[in-house]
């Protein structure tokens, strides 16, 4: 079960970061969800129906509560993402394939950043 489902502060101490953990989750700005969403529609027979649903959507992966990250990993992240695109539903139709879509968009992203931000030999 996904942190986001779970009403218990309980798991937001085992989000804390440990020591040798791998990638950090990044931060998916609404507009970069809105760009795949637009790409998605021109796609399919969906279409955006609720703007907010993206933005909040898109702020799901780089929250945080007192400073500490509630999905410290992008795969966490990514399927925190892919959750609130199903519960919201921004589309007329196939959130759920858009959802894949979306949290696979946010994975390649957080995979390009944690290359950019590896030091190399």
């Amino acid at each position: 079960m996904s942190q986001m489902t779970n009403h218990s502060p309980l798991p937001l101490i085992a989000a804390t970061p440990r020591a040798g953990a791998a990638i950090p989750a990044v931060d998916f700005p609404a507009d970069q969800l809105y760009r795949v969403a637009q790409v998605f529609c021109a796609e399919t027979p969906a279409s955006i129906v609720d703007h907010a649903a993206l933005v909040a959507a898109a702020s799901v992966c780089g929250a945080k509560l007192h400073g500490v990250p509630l999905f410290p990993t992008p795969d966490e992240a990514a399927a925190a993402l892919a959750e609130t695109l199903l519960k919201l539903t921004p589309l007329s139709q196939d959130n759920a394939l858009f959802a894949k879509l979306a949290a696979a968009v946010y994975l390649r992203r957080a995979s390009d950043f944690a290359a950019r931000d590896t030091p190399t030999g």
